[in-house]
């Protein structure tokens, strides 16, 4: 994810951030309507960070798409119980198969 990060074009990206008292925990970047990354501190999954960050880009921001690392089967379930649907996959630029997800 460190190369992901040190090669992507940031600057495309909005960002929302989750913070629980005063420390972040939590961003999401997303470009038009897809999200591009979402990556929850492992210390606060399973206490609905990344569900609300998720909410607030599909009601405030449109986002419709998500594609998600094949080999992240948490990922996966994660989108697929935000109401994403699909399994069309494709190789990304780095090497990596990426499934695409979109919202019906």
């Amino acid at each position: 994810m460190k190369d992901y990060l040190k090669n992507a074009a940031l600057t495309e990206l909005q960002f929302l951030f989750y913070y629980k008292n005063k420390k972040l925990v939590g961003f999401l970047g997303f470009h038009h309507d897809i999200i591009e990354m979402l990556f929850i501190d492992p210390q606060y999954f399973r206490q609905k960070c990344g569900e609300k960050l998720i909410k607030k880009a599909l009601n405030d921001f449109n986002i419709q798409r998500v594609e998600v690392n094949k080999d992240n089967f948490n990922a996966i379930k994660f989108y697929k119980k935000m109401g994403f649907k699909g399994d069309e996959e494709y190789v990304d630029d780095f090497g990596y198969t990426l499934i695409k997800l979109e919202l019906e």
